[in-house]
């Protein structure tokens, strides 16, 4: 569920993105729905350690180890100077 979780000034940007390319391309509602559900998969992904390898290389599950770097993707962090790239830490 950590997917779902963000601050509420976060939350109605999140999704945004997905709705950027509706200003250049027009979209079927089955492919809205395909859209919505490949980005919540790929979201609950990238909260698995078991799959966050394959999804960003672990670089949102060391936000979670370190809640002071690597909010989003790795680019944006890189804009917001909140990329962190340090041996992960290794929890007891």
């Amino acid at each position: 569920m950590d997917t779902y979780l963000a601050h509420w000034f976060e939350s109605p940007f999140q999704g945004i993105g997905m709705f950027v390319p509706y200003l250049f391309y027009s979209y079927t509602w089955q492919e809205t729905v395909g859209i919505l559900v490949f980005l919540n998969i790929r979201g609950m992904m990238r909260h698995d350690k078991r799959t966050g390898w394959l999804v960003d290389g672990e670089h949102h599950l060391e936000h979670h180890r370190r809640p002071l770097c690597n909010y989003g993707e790795q680019w944006i962090d890189w804009i917001c100077g909140t990329l962190a790239s340090h041996p992960p830490v290794l929890h007891k």
